[in-house]
């Protein structure tokens, strides 16, 4: 995967085919065999795309190497010399480029057909790339150059994301170098972009200035347990009361559906009285509404007193603090960096919510229709499959977050997600999201292969170079995943420990 560019026209081997037996496609695809030349044994390599061209140019077909054996003849081969050993490699054939575009490959016999690299001008044909969008990076094939740009459609960016990678993968720096072209869109299309910053890698004063040179204006607030610590809070007022059951952590399903009730006649009464109460109030009244209710049970009503104690409400309603809104962060061209890196999972899980929630009602509320980009890492604590969440808790999280992504595609409400351990996010919410970016990791095999549907692809992945990602989308018609190089973020963003630079291109 890591060999040099080869020449354009560079004839890297020639097809043998018996005249008699020509190509034959069937259901498991036909293989074809080719006899590589001598001088281009290192080169060619499993995986690689290849282009099948008569002497004519008028047929060229895209195959993959599916193998490479070598085996000692001493004969006459392809190329009129004799050698010791002979190359061949086995071809699966994919498409066939006519024109300007490709189409299904037709039975043919293909005896002598020489073998070359696809060529810069054909890729984005090939590999069907879009033509216009967001660009991610430069698209890589084996022998081509990569000046290709790969771009993101920009209603797939409100589709949903999804990184992941192992530390040092270079998904972070691609993150750092994404977000501020997103910031850059012309004014019209420009998106508000809401940033949880769970490290810390953000809330710097060249991280800022990165985005002020796009054009956009950024908004930096702390979130902490401690006031004294934190520049801005949650409102616990604002959260609609459906929603509300959500926040309280591990809550069994029986006694969350307790609080639902308990929290929808409270609202109904505050709305009557035309106010928003505060978070102490809120939880107050919550406890006493509990005791009075005969219905439930002494263990329910433990559990939700529990609940209404827990330190995820420490966030919300601190003193004379400013309120998080949906309307102070949702507006075109503002990128809101809220840094949670002090709290704890169960908080920044709370933190998360809460964007979600305000951000999908506002724009239920007054139809805005100003796009809203929300980006999280570790998305594998704020929304576990498993983890050290109950299990019906996290699959009903999973369920509510899903339900929102899903909902935020008609209302250009996107997320993006990151995680090192991306077998470890709830299935509900990583399964929903259009885009997934795979960057080198081992391990989690299985989620590999069943993400990119590409068994060739996925057989690479562990030796992915510091920001190569392999790119699918069932928002977009690829002839199979691409793999893309993002560039280099801006040198005002610190790097992981352990995450280096990218060089572009």
């Amino acid at each position: 995967m890591s060999s040099p560019p080869l020449p354009r026209r560079a004839i890297v081997g020639r097809i043998v085919q018996n005249a008699q037996r020509p190509l034959i496609l069937s259901p498991d695809k036909s293989r074809l065999s080719a006899n590589v030349a001598e001088d281009w044994t290192a080169s060619v390599h499993d995986g690689m795309f290849l282009v099948a061209e008569g002497p004519t140019d008028s047929v060229r077909i895209v195959c993959r190497v599916c193998r490479i054996q070598s085996y000692g003849e001493k004969s006459a081969i392809a190329f009129q010399s004799i050698s010791e050993f002979v190359t061949v490699a086995e071809l699966e054939p994919l498409c066939e480029i006519h024109g300007g575009e490709t189409r299904n490959v037709v039975n043919a016999n293909l005896n002598g057909f020489g073998l070359r690299p696809c060529a810069a001008d054909e890729i984005s044909t090939v590999f069907r790339l879009p033509r216009e969008g967001v660009e991610l990076g430069r698209a890589i094939v084996d022998g081509g150059a990569a000046e290709v740009p790969m771009n993101l459609p920009e209603e797939l960016v409100y589709r949903s994301a999804f990184f992941c990678g192992a530390k040092g993968s270079g998904k972070t720096t691609a993150l750092r170098s994404l977000l501020p072209r997103l910031a850059a869109l012309p004014t019209v299309r420009r998106p508000a972009i809401v940033i949880l910053d769970v490290e810390g890698e953000f809330c710097t004063d060249s991280a800022a200035e990165s985005f002020a040179r796009m054009g956009a204006t950024v908004k930096r607030l702390t979130l902490s347990a401690d006031p004294a610590y934190a520049t801005a809070t949650l409102g616990l007022g604002l959260v609609h009361y459906e929603d509300f059951a959500y926040f309280a952590p591990n809550l069994p399903l029986n006694s969350m559906l307790h609080l639902e009730s308990i929290t929808k006649e409270l609202w109904y009464g505050f709305a009557q009285a035309n106010r928003i109460p505060r978070a102490r109030e809120i939880l107050n009244q919550i406890c006493q509404a509990t005791w009075r209710r005969p219905a439930i049970h002494p263990s329910q009503r433990d559990a939700i007193v529990r609940a209404t104690a827990s330190d995820v409400f420490s966030l919300f309603d601190q003193g004379d603090l400013p309120q998080v809104t949906a309307s102070s962060i949702v507006t075109s061209g503002l990128v809101t960096i809220l840094d949670v890196s002090s709290l704890t999972d169960d908080q920044q899980r709370v933190v998360a919510l809460y964007l979600l929630s305000s951000i999908t009602r506002h724009k239920d509320r007054i139809h805005d229709s100003t796009g809203v980009l929300v980006v999280m890492d570790e998305a594998q604590k704020l929304f576990p499959h498993k983890g050290d969440l109950k299990p019906e808790y996290a699959e009903r999280l999973g369920k509510f977050v899903g339900h929102i992504v899903h909902r935020g595609r008609r209302r250009r409400l996107g997320v993006v997600l990151a995680t090192q351990y991306p077998a470890d996010v709830s299935h509900e919410v990583a399964d929903l999201c259009d885009t997934k970016l795979v960057f080198r990791m081992a391990g989690s095999q299985a989620w590999i292969r069943a993400t990119l549907c590409d068994t060739h692809s996925a057989r690479y992945v562990p030796e992915l170079g510091v920001g190569q990602a392999f790119v699918v989308s069932t928002g977009l018609d690829l002839l199979a995943p691409v793999r893309v190089q993002f560039p280099a973020a801006d040198s005002g963003f610190p790097n992981r420990e352990g995450e280096a630079e990218v060089k572009a291109g």
